[in-house]
């Protein structure tokens, strides 16, 4: 199978070529598309997009899995903190905010995972309101994913941040689709100006969503620009920046486009870093660096490693208490009840947290709150502390049942 890409790009009035905050990329030999919005109410968004797309050429995205996606999220992280402008003699509010918020862009992307002759699989991952729209030959109405309705580009989309301290697995979720395709079927990427005008048939100046489609997938690079300035003035398509990248899927037989290519792992220069990582994780008991290297586990070669599916839920877990601690512990580090508050929170957690290396620099933080950190005990009776002693799959740590312990025998010598 062949693909014939078009790159359609045009930028708000307001803005440049320079300065639109869209970007787009593709590397068709290895079937990887991606486009991204960077969100023009922080800094540096333009700059943050196209990392994101280079990132996803580079390191595609396999998976919508939370911890997958926070490792390949990280990478991008690490890299944006080498190419942002030095901030060092900037004024202090943008400095102040720079710090604060990072930047922030949505992100759409296809990887051809299988692909021959005749046909062809695609993992759609998307956040925000990038949206992918495939066209087949024999349905009637596309697909639109992640959005189907023109209300939700109302609401205000989830964005990939730049600050690691900012991202959360569970909020900033990858919305994921694997759909199988043919010659002759069409996908777009599209940010998200050009998405509305698609799933709103062109504010209603087209009979479907469909007929919509076909407009934009027929524009060339020399049209675009007359297109979105025409749908503009006509109340049928916002004022932003407006990117689309189409790709038409062709049979081999026809001279047109290029092959089409797939991607199913990383570059092995990629899979030996991150199995060095996770090994040093291991090596150090740091479980939120497991869970996260580990990630879907798909990108690591473990065949030489028995890797217990237990001890991967373990890290998983403690990653998870100690994000829900942290976030809660930077909502309220300004709030005069904030030792009361976090004292709650970390009773709820301690029982996986109170001997985690990964939790040390938390456990100072509380301290100096004053946060009680003693693991709270039940009432037990002798019995059961003698039960818990000899339970060997209980997840706590040692300090829990040394707590345990002593309260056993201080119980004994009260009978005595």
């Amino acid at each position: 199978m062949r693909a014939e890409v078009t790159k359609l790009r045009y930028w708000k009035s307001e803005h440049s070529e320079n300065l639109c905050e869209d970007a787009d990329g593709e590397d068709a030999a290895r079937g990887l598309f991606a486009v991204a919005d960077g969100a023009g109410t922080t800094l540096f968004s333009a700059l943050w997009a196209a990392l994101l797309v280079k990132h996803c050429l580079r390191v595609p995205l396999m998976s919508g899995d939370p911890f997958e996606v926070e490792w390949w999220v990280r990478q991008a992280q690490e890299q944006f903190k080498l190419e942002q402008p030095d901030l060092e003699h900037m004024p202090w509010n943008v400095l102040q905010k720079a710090q604060a918020q990072g930047s922030h862009s949505t992100f759409a992307s296809v990887r051809i995972s299988s692909c021959d002759d005749t046909q062809a699989v695609a993992e759609l991952l998307a956040f925000g309101d990038s949206c992918i729209f495939v066209s087949h030959l024999a349905a009637e109405q596309p697909l639109s994913f992640p959005l189907e309705h023109e209300a939700e580009f109302l609401q205000s989309p989830v964005c990939l941040p730049s600050k690691a301290g900012l991202f959360n697995r569970y909020f900033h979720c990858c919305h994921a689709r694997s759909v199988n395709l043919v010659p002759g079927d069409v996908v777009v990427l599209a940010t998200d100006a050009v998405a509305r005008w698609i799933i709103s048939a062109g504010n209603g100046h087209y009979k479907s969503v469909g007929d919509a489609l076909h407009v934009v997938s027929g524009q060339t690079a020399d049209t675009w620009e007359a297109f979105v300035e025409r749908a503009r003035a006509n109340q049928e398509m916002v004022d932003d920046d407006s990117t689309a990248l189409v790709i038409t899927l062709l049979p081999d037989t026809t001279t047109s486009g290029v092959p089409l290519g797939q991607t199913t792992q990383h570059d092995a220069e990629v899979r030996v870093k991150r199995k060095q990582d996770f090994e040093q994780a291991l090596k150090e008991q740091h479980k939120e660096r497991q869970a996260i290297f580990y990630g879907d586990g798909s990108g690591l070669d473990v065949e030489d490693m028995w890797i217990a599916p237990a001890q991967i839920q373990q890290a998983r877990a403690v990653a998870d208490a100690l994000q829900e601690v942290l976030t809660v512990l930077r909502q309220k580090l300004h709030s005069p009840e904030v030792a009361t508050i976090m004292e709650t929170v970390w009773r709820k957690h301690a029982s996986l947290l109170y001997d985690e290396p990964c939790a040390e620099n938390l456990r100072q933080t509380l301290t100096r709150l004053g946060v009680p950190l003693a693991v709270p005990l039940p009432a037990v009776s002798t019995d059961e502390a003698n039960q818990m002693l000899d339970t060997t799959t209980m997840s706590l740590p040692p300090a829990f049942f040394e707590q345990i312990a002593r309260q056993q025998e201080t119980t004994e010598r009260e009978e005595t």
